[in-house]
């Protein structure tokens, strides 16, 4: 069908950042296994979660997370580049902040192969607004002080059905949201932003399907 950029996603029961040593190695295990699975099929790019650090603290939570990302890394080879995606935040989370991304980011420090993907739903949920073009552009401004705009390479565009700092991870369709229609308006007509892929994980209900979001999206470009 010539789709193209093709993106995997980590399935959602590892925890690269437990501190329960049990669930860390099996976490381990199955992030290394997705990326062979990526190699073998030819999936250049993957999308992880930042995960808990529940019974430990921030600092342990960001030196065992980045210890999984560096395994990651050579698990791939630079065969496929990792994209960290931002979370909704709340109690023991790691990347629902810019800056702790930025930090992981930062230490790593190879943009080539560790890159990433930010989620409009989780970051408004995590208290990014983005509902116009004033808070849209201070959002843009935190991701180019953190970790530079060009690492951001992937968007996960979803309205948000929680409220502004709500840490709620509840999608809603493109403009019926909290973000809202203007919010989306000025993101995908932005030039730093519609340059670079958008994916859409928004409900299929009897309001709308995936077909009906991507039309709506593309009626809002100018």
């Amino acid at each position: 069908m010539g789709i193209h950029p093709i993106y995997a996603h980590i399935s959602y029961l590892p925890n690269l950042a437990s501190q329960n040593q049990e669930i860390y190695e099996k976490s381990i295990e199955c992030f290394s296994l997705e990326i062979e699975r990526c190699k073998i099929l030819g999936i250049p790019n993957f999308v992880v979660h930042g995960g808990s650090y529940k019974g430990g603290n921030l600092e342990q939570g960001l030196k065992t997370y980045i210890k999984s990302l560096l395994t990651g890394l050579e698990v791939s080879n630079d065969k496929v580049k990792i994209l960290i995606e931002n979370s909704s935040g709340g109690k023991n989370s790691i990347t629902g902040s810019l800056e702790n991304i930025g930090r992981i980011m930062n230490e790593i420090g190879d943009p080539e192969v560790l890159q990433f993907c930010f989620d409009t739903c989780h970051g408004f949920g995590s208290g990014y607004d983005l509902r116009d073009f004033d808070s849209v552009q201070k959002t843009k401004n935190e991701i180019e002080h953190n970790m530079g705009i060009n690492s951001l390479t992937l968007i996960h565009a979803n309205d948000s059905l929680g409220e502004l700092n709500s840490f709620r991870d509840r999608h809603e369709h493109i403009g019926l949201g909290n973000i809202g229609e203007e919010g989306f308006r000025v993101m995908i007509n932005d030039k730093s932003l519609r340059r670079i892929p958008w994916i859409i994980e928004t409900p299929v209900d009897e309001r709308r399907n995936d077909k009906d979001n991507l039309t709506y999206l593309r009626l809002l470009r100018k």
